[in-house]
Formats: structure tokens, C-alpha cells, sequence
């Protein structure tokens, strides 16, 4: 019971924290302090602190409005096969044109987040669920491409998973958990079909 309270308490310290770092850098140097306190800096999107800072405000809005919202992740598929087989600084190149494809493919309105290593996230607000189909379609065509770096060759291709608020509810946490597990459950289609395809 004590090792419980311990985490939750440990939690609500890096919460609070990363709450403080967000409001002291917005405050007093927007232009230096902000953006590195905010933002991934490998591909300029913004980073893990503030999409949970923006998903929390996000949620406590959603319950003044009806639209729903999507909260998407979005998993590069294959880095570490780019990584061994071309190196890291490939790797690099494929993580930020990935970044790019997911700017693309969204609107000013989202937040777009690089989130983990590989793994990106979106909160997107939706006029209906439907909307979120239509966004996943548009996220798979952007990045499902071949890129050309120097003499390499980048096949990016992306496991996309989501959830949405009008269906799942408003906690952080679920939200997360059913988007992630979706999205691993497409990773294992997109393994399963790669295995079966005759080499």
C-alpha cells in the first residue's frame, strides 16, 4: 500500500513539475526558454511535456463542448532495422521526414508531438467520429512513401493507432492505453502480412 502512494505521490511531483518548467519558461523567455522547454529537438514538433500538458487542458475543455477529440499515435515502423542497417544517422533522417509527413497531413489546430523514440502523438479536435477515419487515411497516405538520402534508400511506413473521447471517455491515461494498444495490434497485421509476402 505504501509503495502505491509512493508512485502516485512520485507522479503528481513530475506532473507538477513539468507543469512549473512549462509556466516558468512561457512566462519570462517565450522565444528561448519556451521552445526548448516545449519541443523535440530533432524534429522541431513539440515534445512528450507538452502533449501531456496540452491533452490534460484538452480534456478538461472537452467536457464544455460536444465535438469530440482524437488522440492518435503514430509508431515508425521498421527504425531499428534503419538504424542497424544504415546507422543512426539515417535513422535521424527517417524520424524527421516522418516528422514532416505528419505536418502535412495535419492541420494548424492539432498538436502533433513527437512522444517516445519512434512514436509520435496527435490530439486532434473532430466534427464527428467519422472525422477520425478520414484523418488516420490521410496520415497513412502522407507517410507511406520511399525517400531517397544521399545513396540510401527510406521505406517509412507507419502503425497507426487512436482513441477518441466522445467513445472512450476523458481519462489521460485510458486514452493512451487504447490508442497505444491499437495501434501495436495494426504493428502486428503489418508484421504478419510482411512474413506471409513470398521473398
Amino acid at each position: 500500500m505504501v509503495d502505491v502512494f509512493e508512485q502516485a505521490l512520485s507522479q503528481f511531483d513530475i506532473a507538477l513539475a513539468t507543469r512549473l518548467d512549462l509556466f516558468l519558461a512561457e512566462r519570462y523567455n517565450r522565444n528561448a526558454l519556451f521552445i526548448k522547454a516545449t519541443r523535440d529537438s530533432l524534429t522541431g514538433l513539440a515534445n512528450k511535456a507538452f502533449f501531456m500538458d496540452r491533452l490534460r487542458s484538452t480534456l478538461l475543455t472537452k467536457m464544455e463542448s460536444s465535438h469530440p477529440y482524437a488522440i492518435v499515435i503514430c509508431d515508425l515502423d521498421g527504425l531499428k532495422v534503419i538504424n542497424d542497417n544504415l546507422g543512426h544517422r539515417i535513422g535521424d533522417v527517417a524520424i524527421k521526414e516522418f516528422a514532416n509527413c505528419l505536418r502535412r497531413a495535419t492541420r494548424e489546430l492539432d498538436t502533433v508531438a513527437r512522444i517516445g523514440g519512434d512514436e509520435f502523438g496527435i490530439i486532434s479536435p473532430l466534427k464527428s467520429n467519422a472525422d477520425a477515419k478520414d484523418l488516420v487515411q490521410r496520415l497513412e497516405a502522407e507517410v507511406t512513401k520511399t525517400v531517397m538520402y544521399e545513396t540510401n534508400t527510406i521505406n517509412l511506413k507507419a502503425s497507426i493507432g487512436f482513441s477518441l473521447t466522445s467513445q472512450d471517455g476523458v481519462e489521460v491515461d485510458h486514452l493512451l492505453d487504447l490508442a497505444d494498444q491499437r495501434m501495436y495490434s495494426v504493428k502486428r497485421n503489418h508484421y504478419q502480412k510482411m512474413r506471409m509476402q513470398p521473398r
